[in-house]
């Protein structure tokens, strides 16, 4: 993440820049379950993205803004970190 440039940087694992994407707002964390990426920012806002980059979705489910985000692959459920007021927000996908 680039926080103060709010974007997120995707590299190769020797370094090389591959791309840059847009449309944050200081993003704060990012998790992916590799299907998707998850990430979060300063709106506060959870955004769902391709692994390409793509917005597939964008939803506010925090008041603050999670500062740590993690995922449960078995369940689906996402974990976000809050800072103010200090707890963790649980996100449990719906049934088909």
């Amino acid at each position: 993440m680039d926080r103060e440039n709010h974007r997120l940087q995707v590299f190769t694992l020797g370094g090389d820049l591959v791309d840059l994407w847009t449309g944050f707002f200081r993003p704060q964390s990012v998790w992916s379950d590799g299907q998707h990426v998850y990430v979060t920012d300063a709106v506060p806002s959870l955004s769902l993205l391709s692994h390409a980059g793509a917005r597939i979705s964008r939803c506010r489910p925090v008041l603050n803004g999670a500062h740590g985000l993690h995922g449960d692959p078995k369940t689906g459920c996402l974990f976000l970190a809050e800072g103010s007021p200090s707890r963790v927000t649980r996100l449990t996908p719906e049934a088909d």
